[in-house]
């Protein structure tokens, strides 16, 4: 039986390819890309609908977990309203977008967030955002067909280039991880960007990570290196 993600793909590479003509891997990397993205598009459309219906963030279920200011920092005035505590990984789960990391792998990679953006694509954040209001993972294979002047140069697959296009949103970075012992969740601290305070970032966010070996179950990964939390 075909899944769904194979024939999102097969739907997607059948416009784009001539009769015949063979998928080159950068082809089928686009492809699988989009596919995954309107997934987790749908996903979040679908969340933020239940949550307007109920009315209650709390009720948010993993791995959309709430990001809360961290009691430090409230009571810190020097500190209150520039930075910001977010969840970041819990290991061996699977997360609604469908990988997830190894607890174990998790100390030896969990610091590569650091320095690494925390991001907001909609323009309440970013001036003239291409994305307009939409609060997305940046993504270079986004607007390859789409607007394809915007990305010019820059390969989806390239970790480089990711966090170059990446950076075109930072609206905070991060600068601290910890581990929460009585939740058993790592988290990461924010210092948010000027014109930014905590008060305006959404109540949940989902880390984005670069997978470094491909032969790797997604469900089980354990080489990877973080790339940004999305706001």
């Amino acid at each position: 039986m075909v899944s769904a993600e194979d024939a999102c793909v097969q739907n997607i590479l059948s416009k784009k390819l001539d009769s015949g003509e063979k998928p080159t891997d950068q082809d089928l990397a686009i492809a699988f890309s989009e596919c995954r993205e309107k997934k987790s598009s749908l996903a979040v459309q679908s969340l933020k609908l239940k949550l307007a219906s109920l009315k209650i963030a709390k009720l948010i279920q993993q791995p959309y977990l709430t990001a809360s200011l961290d009691t430090e920092f409230v009571q810190n005035p020097e500190k209150q309203g520039k930075f910001a505590s977010y969840f970041l990984l819990k290991g061996d789960e699977i997360n609604g977008r469908e990988w997830g990391v190894t607890s174990d792998s998790i100390p030896r990679n969990i610091e590569t967030f650091i320095g690494m953006p925390l991001i907001a694509t909609g323009n309440k954040f970013v001036e003239d955002s291409p994305y307009g209001d939409q609060f997305l993972h940046p993504s270079i294979s986004h607007f390859m067909r789409r607007a394809p002047q915007l990305v010019a140069g820059l390969d989806p697959l390239n970790i480089d280039d990711i966090k170059s296009f990446q950076d075109r949103f930072r609206i905070g970075t991060i600068e601290e991880v910890f581990f929460d012992s009585n939740k058993n969740l790592w988290n990461a601290v924010v210092r948010l960007a000027n014109g930014v305070e905590a008060s305006d970032l959404p109540p949940f966010c989902s880390p984005a990570l670069y997978q470094l070996d491909m032969f790797e179950s997604e469900g089980q990964i354990t080489k990877w290196t973080g790339l940004h939390l999305p706001a």
